[in-house]
């Protein structure tokens, strides 16, 4: 790749990860975000982090950039984007397509058989990766039936069985433990529970406290001070979401999502030791 490696319209995980790859590798890189910041789902710190560190690997980020046209110009490659600015063109050896996928759930009747689920959800489950359906809620004959193989099954009862359902259920369970696809870049980033956006749309208050990679002693060791670790609170204490965004943010996911799998408070947080990973 003598020229570029450009992004159509790739400013999620994938395309994050293979803008700063190629981009270390001394490629010319132009990442196309079709939003007004990069890994969309997640808050805009998060993505402008990402981004701003892009940015110093020498990665041209165009955002809100609307991918018109695909054309070929001799052995090159030019992408045509509009954005706020203008049109905007790339022109490149290579273009990576990170535009995610769909669940593929046409062929599987889900409304016979009563789940909840469409394309852009697939099958809705809960922390559990499970969906609760009611027995009684099964209709429409053999058909309807063979939808729900699998969300439903006779279970055949054993001591063993029941003591496992009995620890299960003396679990202290949070039930909005979840992490999203991590992001290898560097710094990385890793997001459990709930954003900062995901409460506001729920109508859930938490207070939100931010520490800077840059305070922290063995990231200035380390000269590893990009990113932040971020800590959402219900004003109860209860933790319901962290985002971590450095260098070693995947080391660490485990722990997060331990402690929000387990309903600990801030309070409960800071009075444990918390070592260095090695």
């Amino acid at each position: 790749m003598r020229r570029a490696a450009s992004q159509s319209s790739g400013g999620g995980p994938i395309g994050c990860a293979f803008a700063q790859f190629f981009a270390r590798l001394g490629t010319t890189v132009t990442l196309l975000q079709d939003a007004p910041e990069v890994l969309r789902n997640d808050d805009p710190d998060v993505g402008r982090a990402v981004r701003e560190a892009l940015e110093r690997d020498g990665v041209t980020v165009v955002l809100d950039a609307d991918v018109r046209q695909a054309k070929h110009d001799g052995d090159a490659t030019v992408l045509v984007a509009e954005t706020p600015h203008g049109a905007r063109n790339a022109r490149c050896d290579v273009v990576l397509l990170a535009t995610n996928r769909r669940p593929r759930v046409d062929s599987l009747d889900l409304r016979a058989g009563e789940i909840d689920g469409d394309r852009n959800r697939g099958v809705v489950v809960d922390g559990d990766a499970a969906q609760r359906l009611e027995p009684a809620r099964v209709r429409g004959g053999r058909r309807a039936r063979a939808a729900r193989v699998g969300a439903q099954r006779r279970v055949r009862r054993t001591p063993r069985g029941d003591e496992c359902v009995r620890r299960r259920a003396a679990r202290r369970h949070s039930g909005i433990v979840g992490s999203r696809m991590p992001l290898y870049t560097q710094p990385q980033v890793a997001i459990v529970g709930l954003t900062e956006r995901e409460c506001r749309a729920r109508g859930i208050e938490v207070r939100v406290a931010t520490l800077l990679a840059g305070e922290v002693g063995k990231a200035l060791v380390a000269d590893q001070t990009d990113g932040f670790v971020k800590m959402l609170a219900r004003p109860d204490g209860r933790v319901v979401g962290i985002a971590l965004v450095l260098d070693d943010a995947i080391d660490l996911a485990g722990e997060a999502i331990a402690l929000i799998d387990r309903g600990a408070t801030a309070r409960e947080i800071a009075a444990m030791p918390h070592l260095h990973p090695t």
